[in-house]
């Protein structure tokens, strides 16, 4: 299995056992209705990720460390305007990643990297 689909599953598998573990029906109903009818035929539970027809295999750091930065930095953008650092968006490992801090979701697979500054 290629790293970015193990990377989005363990991500998706975390996400779902706290939405669980917290008793989020109404959130875990959406994700469940969101399931297309081939993916329930085998098996699958959840649809956690928009799908996308764009997707592009990481296969090298530099190209990681961009996607990694673009995905820190969304909640910063103009379209969102949710924080003015990403270090602040309570739902991102921007904080693990930079500050070396764990943030709300803790990352098992955490390595610290020098060059994963924004």
């Amino acid at each position: 299995m290629p790293i970015e689909k193990c990377i989005g599953l363990f991500a998706g598998i975390i996400g779902i056992k706290r939405l669980q573990e917290r008793k989020q029906n109404d959130i875990l109903n959406k994700l469940l209705e969101a399931v297309i009818s081939s993916d329930k035929d085998r098996g699958k539970k959840h649809q956690v990720f928009e799908r996308s027809f764009d997707c592009k295999p990481i296969t090298t750091q530099h190209f990681f460390l961009e996607k990694l930065n673009c995905i820190h930095n969304n909640p910063c953008s103009d379209v969102w305007k949710l924080v003015d650092n990403p270090v602040g968006y309570k739902h991102s490992s921007a904080k693990q990643y930079i500050a070396g801090e764990e943030g709300e979701y803790p990352l098992p697979w955490f390595v610290a990297h020098e060059t994963a500054f924004f």
